[in-house]
């Protein structure tokens, strides 16, 4: 701080004008640690952020890949699934669950007319 204040003064100062240097150099010192305690607290909030994000895009993941259909498990070689995705309808059962587990289904029009044909013709 001495340094500081030798290299901006030259020649004779008044007890006066040392201590407002000194203040002055204090507030800028304050100043700067503050906005490192700032940039510090912003980039573990972000980092908090990510992290909970990825948890829960995880454990939607873990939630939407269970199955809970009646006829999961007797899947035969000769009988594809109909949907290669992990998530289905079936799987998350109440409408809570769809909407806040597993994201929306979305079909083409060749899709949905196709999945609307496979019902009559069973």
């Amino acid at each position: 701080m001495e340094a500081e204040l030798k290299r901006s003064t030259a020649g004779l100062l008044t007890l006066h004008d040392v201590k407002a240097r000194l203040e002055a150099l204090a507030r800028q010192r304050e100043m700067q640690w503050a906005q490192r305690e700032r940039r510090e607290r912003l980039r573990r909030w972000q980092l908090d952020a990510r992290r909970g994000r990825e948890c829960q895009r995880e454990q939607r993941r873990r939630i939407c890949g269970l199955s809970f259909s009646p006829d999961d498990g007797d899947e035969d070689a000769e009988t594809p699934r109909a949907r290669t995705r992990p998530w289905t309808r079936a799987s998350c059962r109440t409408a809570s669950a769809r909407r806040l587990l597993c994201p929306p289904v979305r079909y083409s029009i060749e899709e949905a007319s196709s999945q609307r044909e496979k019902p009559s013709s069973a």
